[in-house]
């Protein structure tokens, strides 16, 4: 979506600004008129101002008029179609608002389509970094990332094998316990289970002389031939559930006889003396690893790098294209992490704006001076940069700078981009009839208060006529 023409209406005069497809630059604006056609401009689009008119054309090559008398009905138009379009563009308000029927944040907190002289404020401390690690060898800095997330991974992995062998020795204590309290059963029954079947066998073969013989009563002998019995049957069982035991203990370590599970262990113990000196041999790798990382970034994990990586690769771009946009200074301008963060943020709302909202249609970039604070030579090399990615999104500058100025009006001259600026205010080496400025006569630039009449008034100094646009 670009910004064609916007037409600004007051009860005794009316103004329209002509903007260039891809860049347009107002030039030689005071800040509180700059402040004002912001304003008219996102208002214009959003509903919020009466009085401004604007000629759209989308992504698709469709033009569409917005128009707002200060006493009528507001309406939206395709001219060219001869279609009313005023209900799709209706918002929730039930006032026109193109950025609401495309989803564009507008509110209190500002408007994403406008970055005004305080980006410099804007600027976070993750932009800052951002920037430092842009500056730096782009190659190094991500091998060093790399090597230590691969010695870290190594490390981790060595460390859970080692971990599950400590497991291991506890499944051996395991196993050595329940053998050996096998054993000890065994032993037990061994010792104990003859006499008690002897204690048996005699307490049985004298309840049967004694029936035979005498009248003396046998059930005391057959009551220790049940009781010798028993406990010979209870040792047994005793026997019966350490063996279980100890089976139970082998199979949870993966081994059908305790002499296989001893061969295993030994073949373990091997192993896991070789995994011990490669884990001394990883963590020695990864602190190194480690220790390069901190001294090539400070106090920046890896972790927090690779969430940014492509917002750092851009910062590096960025800095690159800066550094070679060196056009009208002897030396490299300077590029510290402030300044290449102010321009980060400039080119990331750009590629923001550039497919934003439903059915990701583009917005124009309204700059309100946000390079005041950079060095000249940077700003230059920021806005030749602007120039050659603008068109998706239009780029809109408004500023007060004469460096500015004067390098638009180079542009203007090859149809790169507009210029508009208050007659009068050209300097004594511009053509005489430079193109896209319309030819009228100058008139003294007076002080500017920011109410509706006197900014238009301004404005008229432009030079720009209202042509096409009915309202």
């Amino acid at each position: 979506m670009r910004l064609s023409r916007l037409v600004l209406e007051t009860e005794s005069n009316r103004v329209a600004l002509q903007f260039h497809p891809q860049l347009t630059v107002l030039a030689g604006v005071p800040a509180p008129v700059r402040a004002h056609l912001v304003t008219e401009m996102v208002g214009g689009l959003t509903g919020e101002r009466e009085g401004v008119h604007l000629e759209l054309t989308s992504s698709a090559s469709r033009r569409i008029t917005i128009v707002r008398p200060r006493d009528g009905e507001h309406r939206a138009e395709a001219p060219d179609e001869h279609l009313d379009l005023t209900e799709d563009y209706r918002g929730s308000s039930g006032r026109i608002d193109v950025l609401e029927r495309y989803g564009v944040r507008s509110g209190p907190d500002g408007c994403s389509l406008v970055i005004g002289g305080d980006a410099a404020s804007r600027v976070t401390e993750s932009d800052v970094q951002i920037a430092r690690l842009g500056s730096l060898n782009q190659a190094e800095l991500w091998s060093t990332a790399n090597r230590v997330q691969v010695t870290e991974g190594e490390f981790l992995q060595l460390s859970a094998e080692l971990e599950a062998a400590d497991t291991g020795a506890q499944a051996l204590a395991d196993v050595e316990q329940k053998r050996t309290h096998l054993d000890g059963a065994l032993a037990t029954r061994e010792r104990i289970q003859r006499s008690l079947l002897g204690v048996a066998a005699l307490a049985g073969i004298a309840s049967v002389v004694v029936t035979l013989l005498t009248t003396v009563p046998v059930l005391p002998f057959v009551a220790v031939a049940a009781l010798a019995l028993a406990a010979a049957l209870a040792l047994k069982a005793k026997v019966d559930v350490a063996r279980r035991q100890a089976e139970a203990a082998l199979s949870s370590t993966g081994s059908d006889s305790y002499l296989g599970f001893m061969v295993n262990q030994v073949n373990g113990l091997m192993s896991d003396t070789d995994h011990r000196r490669r884990l001394s041999a990883v963590a020695a790798d990864h602190r190194e690893a480690a220790i390069t990382w901190t001294r090539l970034v400070g106090n920046v994990t890896v972790d927090w790098a690779l969430t940014h990586q492509r917002q750092i690769d851009s910062a590096s771009r960025l800095r690159t294209h800066l550094g070679a946009m060196d056009t009208l200074s002897a030396t490299a301008p300077t590029i510290d992490e402030h300044t290449a963060a102010v321009a980060s943020l400039v080119l990331g709302r750009m590629t923001e704006l550039r497919r934003i909202g439903y059915g990701a249609e583009s917005f124009p970039l309204i700059l309100d001076d946000p390079f005041t604070t950079l060095d000249p030579s940077v700003r230059l090399g920021l806005l030749e940069l602007l120039a050659r990615e603008a068109g998706s999104p239009q780029v809109i500058i408004l500023t007060d700078l004469p460096d500015v100025a004067d390098w638009a009006r180079l542009e203007a001259l090859g149809g790169r981009a507009a210029l508009l600026e208050p007659l009068g205010s050209s300097s004594p080496s511009e053509p005489a009839d430079p193109p896209g400025r319309s030819v009228s006569p100058a008139r003294p630039t007076t002080s500017v208060e920011s109410t509706s009449a006197e900014v238009a008034g301004q404005a008229d100094g432009y030079g720009m006529e209202a042509r096409g646009l009915a309202v």
